[in-house]
């Protein structure tokens, strides 16, 4: 079975809306690698992020015994509910998935894969989510703006490496899947998209004082990525408690933020005194 997106949306008198980012997934040979891909592991559930039309949601709930479904557009709650009224596998609920807290949705799942077509103007946030839920879940399958999925995979000294690549790699082994047209879309979109596959770590990569504390350090260090990181870091931290930290640490403030690994970063943030 399919789900033709386009009639289904012509037929509840929908248009896709840009202010909720939706490009509904249309290609069946995408939907079924992303559905085999999120199903992977033996999940006991599936918690989707933005089902939309249900093109993917339907693919997921033939692979998975329990499937929630996170959806923002309460415009879209109705249709899905009547598409879905067979399954009681399914489940819809309205609200925004940045502010998603898994355990409330699926308390009695031992097993939680997340997937979902993150739309592309909240694609930091949920990325952002899913690194606060980690402990809830063995692999998320999200599908985001290719630009993105190359800043979390980017090497030090890359253009694209920043924030994100620091405090991703440092919680999760992350792997690029595959590329999606905007052709695989309705509507189209104006860029490729790139499905991921995140795998939460047991243990932060290297030892830190804390995510919350790793992110303040790392996002001080990129702030004004073009500086050393001595100018960079002491609009935030003292400058020398910075510069005892750095010793410590075995940092050259002068380098900038974009050349230290991560593994570097995580010295520091363990050298500077957390307040």
């Amino acid at each position: 079975m399919r789900i033709d997106v386009r009639r289904l949306a012509e037929e509840a008198g929908l248009r896709p809306k840009k202010a909720f980012g939706q490009n509904f997934l249309i290609d069946p040979n995408i939907i079924d690698k992303i559905a085999d891909a999120a199903t992977r592991g033996e999940p006991d559930a599936v918690l989707e992020i933005g089902p939309g039309l249900g093109s993917l949601t339907l693919a997921l709930a033939e692979r998975s015994p329990l499937l929630v479904a996170v959806e923002k557009d309460p415009a879209l709650l109705p249709v899905l509910a009547k598409l879905f009224a067979d399954r009681p596998e399914v489940r819809f609920v309205q609200g925004d998935a940045t502010k998603l807290v898994l355990r409330e949705h699926l308390p009695n799942a031992r097993v939680i894969n997340v997937a979902g077509n993150l739309p592309y103007s909240v694609t930091t946030p949920l990325l952002l989510r899913l690194l606060a839920e980690r402990e809830h879940f063995q692999r998320a399958t999200v599908m985001i703006q290719r630009e993105v999925a190359a800043r979390l995979g980017a090497a030090p000294g890359n253009k694209d490496y920043g924030s994100l690549t620091i405090l991703f790699s440092m919680y999760f082994d992350l792997d690029l899947l595959f590329d999606v047209s905007p052709a695989c879309f309705w509507p189209k979109p104006e860029v490729t998209s790139t499905v991921l596959e995140l795998l939460p770590l047991s243990a932060p990569r290297f030892p830190v004082p804390s995510q919350a504390w790793l992110e303040r350090v790392v996002r001080a260090a990129f702030s004004q990525r073009r500086k050393t990181l001595w100018n960079s870091m002491r609009t935030v931290f003292d400058g020398e408690v910075l510069k005892a930290a750095a010793e410590a640490a075995e940092i050259d403030l002068k380098r900038r933020a974009e050349t230290l690994t991560a593994r570097e970063f995580a010295r520091l943030a363990s050298c500077l005194p957390a307040s």
